[in-house]
């Protein structure tokens, strides 16, 4: 038995459009939060620890 397809594209269509057209939404308004002003104090008298051999000390607590 066939069963015939056309329509069911015709019915996903405006679902996949529609999802398509928030995830680009979600993109670009998501992005403008993660870029760095550049307002960022700095010290510059920090050194970052490091071990014997020269590599930077990851000991500590990470939450």
């Amino acid at each position: 038995m066939e069963v015939d397809m056309t329509g069911r594209v015709a019915v996903a269509r405006p679902g996949l459009r529609l999802t398509v057209l928030l995830s680009a939404f979600l993109a670009v308004t998501a992005t403008p939060g993660a870029v760095s002003t550049g307002a960022a104090q700095t010290n510059g008298d920090y050194v970052v620890p490091r071990t014997a051999d020269g590599h930077p000390d990851l000991q500590g607590n990470w939450t």
